[in-house]
């Protein structure tokens, strides 16, 4: 069944050519792994990277992020899920702002994703993503993305993901159109012992952009995790770190760009 998956997945993804929002470090977990996420899942941010892996998650869990980049960027987001029955749905928002002094450009995103089985150890996620983006002395704009995943094992240790952003191309501005940033990402993760994973994801843009994003978890002890990964291109190494306290866990990371200030960001999950 698991060699099925991997046909499956290889046949879904001829339909995925046509797209993605671009990638933020939405998670604090995901940043300090070099924003390698679609073949992990298992947490509530994996609404925003890949909505398959919403099926991976038991019960109800929270996640909250703040990310500083290179001085005059804030994002923050609120993510909820909660499994139901065979399958989980999640609900968030995300807010960024660009500028110092002064607002340059705004972007709010409100969210809302499911993740259900349909074969043996394989999951489909969908989610809506409500975008409205401001822009000083350009007005603002309106738009609905959807996005599409698959998440599945196809061994016993190695899990495969795949996803697109956005799959119905929308577009802002009345004058000129000017299409969501788009792209298709597929992942490999592999878990050679309990509390390790490693990742490697490769993303193909649809300005012909290639990057590729390797990345690393390794649980040193039952409350602290460690991280590490890197993204190319441009070239951005990453590392972080995850303290557990009962069931709250907060996360840090950080970046190093080669000719940008380094990056943080923080987040909770519970």
């Amino acid at each position: 069944m698991k060699h099925q998956n991997l046909i499956l997945i290889g046949i879904f993804l001829p339909v995925m050519l046509s797209g993605m929002f671009d990638q933020y470090s939405l998670s604090a977990r995901v940043a300090g792994c070099g924003d390698a996420f679609v073949a992990i899942g298992d947490a509530p941010s994996t609404l925003f990277y890949n909505p398959a892996g919403l099926s991976l998650i038991r019960g109800t869990s929270i996640e909250a992020n703040y990310e500083h980049l290179f001085s005059i960027v804030n994002r923050a987001n609120l993510i909820l899920a909660r499994s139901i029955h065979q399958h989980t749905v999640a609900i968030g928002i995300h807010l960024l702002d660009v500028g110092d002094s002064v607002s340059l450009y705004k972007e709010r995103i409100v969210a809302a994703g499911i993740g259900l089985p349909i074969a043996s150890d394989l999951y489909f996620g969908i989610s809506f993503s409500y975008y409205s983006l401001s822009m000083q002395r350009f007005g603002s704009s309106h738009v609905l993305g959807i996005d599409m995943g698959l998440i599945g094992y196809i061994y016993d240790r190695w899990r495969l993901g795949t996803v697109i952003h956005p799959l119905n191309n929308p577009s802002i501005g009345e004058l000129s159109h000017y299409h969501i940033p788009r792209s298709l990402t597929v992942g490999m993760s592999y878990v050679p012992f309990e509390g390790a994973v490693t990742i490697l994801e490769l993303e193909r843009t649809h300005v012909g952009v290639n990057r590729m994003r390797i990345g690393g978890e390794f649980q040193i002890h039952p409350h602290l995790t460690v991280r590490t990964g890197m993204e190319t291109p441009p070239v951005v190494v990453t590392w972080g770190v995850s303290f557990k306290i009962k069931q709250f866990i907060l996360d840090c990371a950080f970046k190093y760009h080669t000719y940008l200030p380094i990056t943080w960001t923080v987040g909770v999950r519970w």
